[in-house]
């Protein structure tokens, strides 16, 4: 499911069988009802930027751009998600009242150094960009990972690939001056996503 929700998912599944959860201390879940608008979403409000390969070498443009601090705005296609993939009713219902998290991204060096503050506490990514690394789900599956950071006049767009023994997924992180668009496409080509806006 992409980052938070194997967390999440993990947690609730440890749960059902009984199992001992272990949680870092001083981590709290917190779950809250949340608005998901009809119709025309603030997914459309991030439109894409014309895009154009940077190179590996050049990440002044992945600072100025994706660096700060981001604030989730709008979520969408969750449920259907969800449901495309065989998760159940009540692990659904868990997911979609979640509290919707803040971003941040930093540099150092070619390594994007990117922190979820979600519902079940900050989650954690070293991406280096142009390089093949090593990433585990909150499943603990592995999966072999490359990030490409292509630019753009109002920002550019930072593409994630996944693959491993579990499937493979694409995550899309758009950057439109102070909007961020998150787009997860799982192999099978359903797919969810989130809206942030810059807040520092």
């Amino acid at each position: 499911l992409g980052g938070e929700f194997d967390h999440l998912m993990a947690m609730i599944t440890e749960d059902e069988a009984g199992t001992d959860t272990k949680k870092e201390a001083g981590t709290a879940m917190t779950l809250v009802e949340v608005h998901h608008p009809e119709g025309e979403t603030a997914a459309a409000a991030v439109a894409a930027p014309a895009l154009k390969r940077a190179k590996s070498d050049d990440l002044a443009t992945v600072e100025a751009a994706l660096c700060g601090t981001w604030k989730c705005v709008d979520t969408f296609g969750l449920e259907d998600f969800l449901k495309a993939t065989g998760v159940g009713l009540f692990q659904r219902k868990i997911a979609l009242a979640a509290a919707w998290p803040k971003w941040d991204f930093t540099s150092e060096g070619k390594i994007i150094k990117f922190v979820n503050h979600s519902a079940i506490g900050d989650l954690f990514e070293d991406i280096p960009i142009g390089t093949e690394y090593q990433w585990k789900d909150g499943h603990k599956n592995q999966l072999t990972c490359k990030a490409e950071w292509k630019a753009a006049v109002d920002g550019g767009c930072l593409t994630i690939n996944r693959s491993g023994t579990i499937g493979n997924y694409t995550e899309e992180r758009t950057v439109n001056g102070d909007q961020l668009k998150f787009v997860l496409t799982h192999g099978s080509g359903v797919k969810w996503g989130r809206c942030f806006e810059r807040v520092a």
